[in-house]
């Protein structure tokens, strides 16, 4: 299965049209459109937001290897590192997935000594 058939999928799985699902992730229908059709393919930050919207794994979703539903506790839920609260820490995220590894550690070490809980490596 190719990732537009993946898309799509997972969209018509949560009963989204493809102007929904555009309002919901701030792009036109169209743009859904052509990323199911595999005219052109979502950005990076696109896919993560696809996703999140649409409650699938996100390398399910890029990659199609893994499983689609994503993992969850025995209640169902999301473990709770996977449950994104705010629209802040949305952004953190999405910054943070697009660091080299080099400075995640540093901006790592950072917040660490900034909440006083430094750890060794």
């Amino acid at each position: 299965m190719e990732r537009h058939d993946r898309i799509r999928l997972a969209r018509r799985r949560c009963a989204l049209s493809q102007a929904q699902l555009g309002k919901k992730l701030g792009v036109h229908r169209t743009a859904v459109a052509n990323w199911e059709a595999g005219a052109s393919c979502p950005s990076c930050g696109h896919l993560e937001q696809l996703a999140c919207v649409l409650q699938v794994a996100h390398e399910w979703l890029s990659t199609g290897r893994g499983e689609m539903a994503l993992p969850t506790d025995a209640g169902g839920r999301p473990p709770r590192d996977e449950q994104i609260e705010s629209p802040v820490e949305r952004r953190l995220l999405r910054a943070w997935r697009r660091l080299p590894a080099r400075p995640r550690i540093a901006l790592l070490e950072l917040v660490e000594a900034y909440r006083g809980v430094r750890r060794k490596p």
